[in-house]
């Protein structure tokens, strides 16, 4: 489950970062798409993990390293999925995907279209 929700978390990250990268390019479109897929993959690692808490009633944790460490007071730093927060990148990725991918055909030819899907 720890790679659905990196990918869940990170694509759209690497989307951000391809389209800061790649965005000066003439080809503006192809930015667009390659963001708006992994928006979309972001989107289906959510529902997906969502459906698996939800059959599975489990809570999915990761423990990404241990932040502060003084004596007997262990301070982890980590991400929990829980029912709620499944159902809120669900919302949120399905929101911002469905934008995302309305924008591109709204903006497509405006002089700002690379800073959009930045």
């Amino acid at each position: 489950m720890e790679k659905y929700l990196y990918l869940a978390l990170f694509s759209p990250l690497a989307g951000s970062l391809f389209a800061a990268i790649f965005g000066a390019q003439p080809k503006k479109l192809f930015t667009g798409v390659v963001t708006s897929i992994l928006l979309f993959i972001s989107l289906f690692s959510s529902l997906y993990l969502l459906y698996h808490i939800a059959t599975t009633g489990n809570i999915v944790h990761v423990k990404l390293l241990d932040w502060i460490v003084v004596g007997n007071l262990d301070i982890p730093f980590g991400f929990v999925v829980d029912h709620v927060s499944a159902i809120m990148m669900v919302t949120v990725t399905i929101v911002s995907a469905l934008v995302h991918v309305y924008s591109i055909g709204y903006m497509k030819h405006d002089e700002g279209f690379n800073r959009l899907t930045s």
